[in-house]
């Protein structure tokens, strides 16, 4: 009984705990917002789109920028997105 305690509770904060911590994420536009057209339809975005999208989708709140801030020391998690090439 213990050990399936444990694993529940591990599975609980694997799946919904994540946004339940505290996390300051800055998004850098590093390509200079450069646009493209979204294939499922929401038209003109740049490369933050995703990025920025899954985040929110999951609970996280987020900073977008074209320029890095000079004091990162702010952030816990920096995501650079350099470009839509594939």
């Amino acid at each position: 009984m213990r050990i399936l305690t444990c694993i529940l509770t591990a599975a609980v904060l694997a799946l919904v705990g994540a946004p339940a911590f505290s996390q300051s994420i800055f998004v850098w536009d590093k390509d200079h917002n450069l646009k493209f057209t979204d294939p499922e339809g929401a038209g003109q975005v740049d490369a933050t789109y995703g990025v920025s999208k899954a985040l929110t989708d999951n609970g996280f709140t987020h900073t977008t920028g074209t320029s890095l801030p000079f004091d990162l020391s702010s952030y816990d998690i920096i995501f650079v997105v350099m470009g839509t090439y594939c």
